[in-house]
């Protein structure tokens, strides 16, 4: 099971224009939280985590894997305790800097798509705090709220944090993830960008549940964990993917056709950057990874199960994430 964990710090801007929740009378609005990356999220884990519905977009709020702090008393009390100790756990040298400029870029990215929006650094405050994305000290209270939860997670930082952090320590339980880096990643080789699909009440896209139900998604997370510590950025990690698929996509082809001359197996019939250009050919070798008959063994197979969540992306692409 992976789990990560939307805190404090991490959505990018909170919108009051069409907020959660309306103001009425002496009771405050609450702006909608806007992420990044929101699809490569949905696909990189099981379940997401918040503290509460404050600092979830409200088009995620439904999803029967989106989760809440508030709901469960035991893990909201532990959440309120670690809050009040990260007040002095780090000293402030180790408190990160966000890149102010970077961040107005990716609110203008935003705002070129939806115009009538009304984004800001902050939200209102709430029983864990107030969210904000240029106060690098609720990065602090992200990193103890996750250790208290008892279950590993991925704590998620949004790119205007993720350059300054330093390596914090809490517990062998909580990892720390660019936002902007594996799910940023991931919707490059699926090709469910984000900001294409940004609306007012954020950017979730229906697209996105047909590949959390791959057979092989669990395999693609386990090999996109052991593999994002080896890549400098997102770039690197999207070319190491499809370098091996295409390897194992041409050694497939080339040990079960035994070099029947119908097909092309090179990088014009098989590239996975590009497109599967022979007919029949992906789905093809959809048949052959998935049977592994030209595999030694159960340890072969389940090194390039993997393979089959991007294999099949690649062959349907004209369809998946434009309907």
């Amino acid at each position: 099971m992976k789990r990560a964990f939307i805190g404090l710090s991490t959505p990018i801007g909170y919108e009051y224009r069409h907020p959660i929740r309306e103001r009425q009378d002496a009771i405050s609005d609450i702006p909608n939280p806007f992420l990044e990356s929101v699809n490569g999220l949905l696909l990189c884990y099981d379940e997401l985590w918040f503290p509460s519905r404050d600092y979830c977009p409200v088009d995620l709020q439904a999803l029967d894997y989106v989760h809440f702090l508030e709901d469960s008393a035991p893990l909201r009390d532990r959440a309120l305790v670690a809050i009040e100790q990260a007040e002095d756990a780090f000293a402030p040298e180790d408190i990160p800097e966000p890149d102010g400029q970077f961040l107005k870029q990716q609110w203008q990215a935003v705002w070129d798509r939806v115009p009538d929006i009304a984004l800001d650094n902050h939200g209102r405050p709430s029983a864990f705090g107030t969210g904000n994305s240029a106060d690098g000290r609720l990065f602090s209270k992200d990193l103890l709220i996750a250790a208290s939860l008892e279950f590993e997670v991925d704590i998620i930082v949004n790119s205007a944090l993720a350059s300054s952090i330093h390596a914090l320590h809490v517990g062998a339980n909580v990892k720390q993830m660019d936002s902007g880096f594996v799910p940023r990643a991931v919707e490059e080789i699926t090709s469910i960008h984000s900001l294409d699909f940004v609306t007012k009440t954020g950017s979730y896209h229906e697209s996105v549940e047909e590949l959390r139900n791959h057979e092989r998604i669990t395999e693609f997370r386990q090999f996109l964990s052991q593999e994002a510590p080896n890549q400098k950025d997102f770039v690197a990690l999207v070319a190491e993917v499809n370098r091996q698929v295409d390897g194992y996509a041409e050694m497939a082809m080339r040990k079960f056709l035994k070099g029947n001359a119908i097909f092309s197996v090179g990088s014009a019939t098989v590239g996975v950057a590009g497109n599967l250009v022979q007919p029949g050919a992906g789905s093809l070798l959809s048949g052959v990874l998935n049977a592994g008959k030209w595999l030694k063994d159960d340890a072969d197979r389940k090194k390039v199960a993997w393979s089959m969540f991007v294999l099949d992306i690649k062959k349907n692409q004209s369809s998946v994430g434009r309907r």
